[in-house]
C-alpha cells in the first residue's frame, strides 16, 4: 500500500501549520535588486518553511539568495540530479514532470526543490519553464540552516 500526501499536507505535517492562501503578486515587481532586500524577505516570510524567522534573519537570507531568469523551455531542475538549491518562483510559470509526464505547475510565489534538500535524496521531479521565468534560490546550506532552526524551535 502507498500513502500519498498533497504538497500542502506534507508541509503542514512537517512544520505544524496549514499553508496560507495566495501569497504573492508579481505584477508590480520587476528586476532582481528588490528581491535581495525587504521584498525578498517579505516573500520568504510568507513561506511556511521560513515563517518562524525574524525579519533580520529573513533579510540576510534574501541578501544571500540568487535571482535567475530562465527562458521558456529551460530545465530549472532535472529529475534524478542532486539537489543543491531551493527555489521560489518570482515570475512566470513552470511545468513539473515525473518520468516525462507533466504532473503539476509552479506559479509565482510557490516554492519548489525542497524535497531533495529536506530528505537528502535526488530530485524527485523535473521543473521546466513554460514561459520566461524568474526564480529566487537559496543554496543548500542557507536553506538547511533556516529550516533546521524551525525544527529546533518545534
Amino acid at each position: 500500500q502507498l500513502l500519498t500526501l498533497s504538497r500542502e499536507a506534507f508541509l503542514t505535517a512537517l512544520i505544524g501549520q496549514a499553508p496560507p492562501g495566495p501569497i504573492f503578486d508579481a505584477r508590480s515587481r520587476s528586476g532582481a535588486a528588490e528581491w535581495h532586500g525587504r521584498e525578498g524577505a517579505e516573500l520568504l516570510a510568507r513561506l511556511n518553511l521560513f515563517s518562524h524567522l525574524d525579519s533580520s534573519t529573513l533579510r540576510q537570507l534574501a541578501e544571500r539568495a540568487t535571482v535567475d531568469q530562465w527562458p521558456e523551455g529551460a530545465a530549472i531542475i532535472r529529475q534524478g540530479e542532486e539537489g543543491d538549491r531551493f527555489f521560489v518562483m518570482l515570475e512566470g510559470n513552470a511545468a513539473v514532470s515525473v518520468n516525462g509526464e507533466v504532473v503539476g505547475e509552479v506559479h509565482p510565489g510557490e516554492q519548489f526543490g525542497e524535497i531533495a534538500l529536506l530528505h537528502g535524496v535526488r530530485r524527485t521531479a523535473g521543473v521546466t519553464a513554460s514561459t520566461p521565468v524568474t526564480t529566487m534560490s537559496l543554496r543548500r546550506d542557507d536553506f538547511a540552516s533556516a529550516v533546521r532552526s524551525r525544527v529546533l524551535l518545534g
